[in-house]
């Protein structure tokens, strides 16, 4: 469980260093999100969520 709340923190620390190096892409970026459908933000989202999975896994086997 420490390692999924790592995960999580990482993720927080990932974000808001994008946002305090490069607030207008990361506006731009937001912009263009809101304007897409949810069946498009879910098939990126799920494919984004497979690739970190396996991605997760093949760095365990290493």
């Amino acid at each position: 469980m420490n390692s999924f709340f790592t995960a999580i923190v990482l993720a927080i620390v990932m974000e808001s260093l994008c946002m305090a190096l490069f607030p207008k892409f990361m506006r731009k970026a937001m912009l263009e999100i809101a304007t897409r459908s949810d069946q498009e933000l879910r098939s990126v989202g799920a494919t984004g969520l497979v690739l970190a999975v396996l991605l997760a896994f093949l760095l365990r086997a290493l």
